[in-house]
């Protein structure tokens, strides 16, 4: 069974031009929101919406759009830094302790 096209209007809003429009919004400021993007875009909220979540593949931490998955580098970085934090705490098993909350 073929599938065969729906009639109407093809769907522009998610097409690759507007993708790439929103990731160079987004990777010059993680910071915004959602209605910022479709203020700059002139796309709809769900339009918006769409493409950070399904084509760019970003979720929402802290009010900033970060990558759902961390490159090879970003990895590298967090396991040395876990690392680190392990050398310390076996030279010091209190460290920790004295340097919550900014103590």
């Amino acid at each position: 069974m073929a599938v065969q096209p729906k009639a109407g209007r093809p769907r522009t809003a998610t097409a690759d031009n507007n993708v790439a429009k929103v990731q160079r919004i987004l990777e010059a400021d993680r910071g915004l929101t959602v209605a910022d993007v479709a203020r700059k875009t002139k796309l709809t909220l769900r339009a918006v919406w769409t493409i950070i979540i399904v084509h760019l593949g970003l979720v929402l931490m802290c009010a900033r759009w970060i990558p759902k998955l961390l490159t090879s580098d970003q990895k590298l970085k967090r396991k040395n830094a876990c690392d680190e934090y392990l050398h310390l705490h076996s030279l010091d098993p209190e460290f920790f302790e004295s340097h919550r909350h900014g103590r």
